[in-house]
This record gives C-alpha cells, sequence and structure tokens, in this order.
C-alpha cells in the first residue's frame, strides 16, 4: 500500500509542526487555567504514557516483524529515549537540578525533532501501515517529550535560574555516557539481540551513533573535516586506518557548555522578562559600585 511520506518542507511536514505549536499552546492554557494540581497531574500522564509508549511500540509492525532484534530500540540508544525512560524519575524528584535539565533538554529535543524528523523522511524502507503507524509514534513521543517540561515551567511548578546552568553539560555528558554504556554493554559485553556486538565497529561514527556519543556523524565530515584538526586534542582520539575516533561522550562538552550559555540565558529571557530586566540592573550597580570602591583606593 503506498501511503504519502514526510519530506522536508512539504506540506505534511508543515501540519506536523503546526499541530505541534497549537498542542503545547493548548496544553499550556488549559493547565494555567486549571491551575497547578492538575497541571502536575497532567504531566504525569505525559510522563508516564510516553514511558509506556517506549515498550509498547514493540508491537508495532515496524519492531514485531524484526524481532528479537527490535527490543534494542525499547532500550536506551539517543538521548530521546534516556529522557523518556528517566524522565519521571526527573520529575518526581522535585531536584531543581534534575527539573533544569527535564525542561531544556525536553523542550529542545521535543521542538527540534519537529524541524528535523529524521524518521519519517529517511524511513525509505517503510511503506503502508509500518509507515504510518511508526510516523505517528515518533511524533507522539516527541511531543510528549515537549509538552511535559513546557507545561511544568509555564504553570510556576518548576522557575528556572540562571546559576544553575553550569549543571546541563554535565548532565548532558552523564546521559551520553549512559548511551555508550548501554551499547557496550548490551553488545560486546552480553551480546544481546539488535546490538552491534564487535567492540571496533560500536565505537565508529556511523554505528549507534544516533545521539553522536561517539562523536560527529561522517556525514558532516565534509563540512566539519577541516575544522577536526582545531578541536581540543584530548577530546579527539587517534586514526585507525582513515578512521578518526572521538572520545565517546566527553568530546561534545565544550560545545555544550558554548550552547547553554546561549541558549539557557535567552530562555530564561523569554520566560522571565521582568526579573531578567531587574537583575541585569543590579548587575550593572553592583559592577559601578565596585569600579567606584577601586577609584575611591586611587
Amino acid at each position: 500500500m503506498l501511503v504519502a511520506r514526510v519530506q522536508y518542507f512539504n506540506l505534511f511536514y508543515f501540519i506536523a509542526i503546526l499541530a505541534m505549536f497549537a498542542l503545547t499552546a493548548g496544553s499550556v492554557i488549559l493547565c494555567r487555567k486549571k491551575g497547578q494540581k492538575f497541571a502536575h497531574r497532567f504531566i504525569l500522564v505525559l510522563i508516564w504514557l510516553n514511558f509506556a509508549l517506549h515498550f509498547l511500540k514493540q508491537f508495532l509492525p515496524v519492531c514485531y516483524g524484526n524481532w528479537p532484534n527490535s527490543l534494542a530500540l525499547s532500550g536506551v540508544p539517543n538521548l530521546c529515549a534516556f529522557f523518556v525512560v528517566f524522565g519521571p524519575l526527573m520529575y518526581l524528584s522535585k531536584n531543581k537540578y534534575f527539573r533544569d535539565y527535564f525542561f531544556y533538554i525536553g523542550v529542545l529535543s521535543g521542538f527540534l525533532v519537529y524541524w528535523w524528523p529524521t524518521t519519517p523522511v529517511e524511513a525509505t524502507w517503510l511503506d503502508g501501515w509500518s509507515y504510518v503507524s511508526e510516523c505517528m509514534r515518533f511524533y507522539a513521543c516527541h511531543l510528549l517529550i515537549l509538552i511535559a517540561p513546557f507545561v511544568m515551567v509555564m504553570t510556576g511548578l518548576h522557575k528556572l535560574e540562571f546559576r544553575r546552568l553550569w549543571t546541563i553539560p554535565l548532565m548532558f555528558c552523564f546521559a551520553e555516557a549512559v548511551i555508550v554504556a548501554h551499547c557496550l554493554i548490551c553488545g560486546p559485553g552480553l551480546h544481546l539481540p539488535g546490538y552491534l556486538s564487535d567492540w571496533s565497529v560500536v565505537f565508529t561514527r556511523n554505528n549507534t551513533n544516533e545521539s553522536m556519543q561517539f562523536g560527529p556523524q561522517m556525514k558532516f565530515d565534509k563540512m566539519l573535516g577541516g575544522v577536526y584538526q582545531y578541536y581540543f586534542p584530548y577530546l579527539l582520539t587517534f586514526k585507525v586506518g582513515e578512521t578518526l575516533y572521538f572520545v565517546p561522550a566527553l568530546w561534545i562538552m565544550p560545545l555544550i557548555y558554548i550552547g547553554t550559555y546561549i541558549i539557557g540565558p535567552a530562555f530564561i529571557a523569554c520566560l522571565y522578562p521582568k526579573e531578567t530586566k531587574l537583575a541585569f540592573v543590579a548587575w550593572k550597580q553592583r559592577r559601578k559600585m565596585r569600579r567606584n570602591r577601586r577609584n575611591n583606593k586611587c
């Protein structure tokens, strides 16, 4: 059975994006109107539903047709899977640092995936109901990843603060390390179905590297290859033949720190404009007072 497919910038691509904006805005409006107690229960439904979908997808055609190799898809093969599996723990812990990660990574992952929907566009091996069901699962999963943390912050269940931003790259790299450990333990360690069991193959950048935990994917080498020689040398490993290896998980930390201190303040400024303005005025005042003290000493 032939079905219409999602392609970059076609009608279905933009319908998905419009639906994402509409459902996110509608969820925030509803939860603000109903109050924080309703918002908390709403978030719990979303995160546990997503958790369940992560394992129930084994009943979809794309998985049960490839069983038992498909069991690997219900593990932790990428950052979105990590978020889905550990999201309930991050939210229910009420830890401010975990909830910061829950917000930033959830919102960014969910939002960006709608603009770069790799599975619906690149799943050329799927057709008919297999393709349709996988697209529905893909979009639903990432929509829940986006809405839950956004509602949490927009309803005041959690407040972002600039002083906690330094922990986001650390937790991001911890998540990447969990993905690396998952690939190594389930593959070369236990030889489970669906995992690569050869140590040398696991560490290459084109296999089991959805979240680039083993370095940038090779398809980016044409664009970034000339930059690698200037990158932090201890985060690049060595070449085996013509294959370049990166230090798993840790290689991306400098880039995440840079991104965090660009995107994080932008989020905070947009969500709390009055408080951000007051904080900036207070910072300028403190700077002026320090400068006056130095001048008086002279």
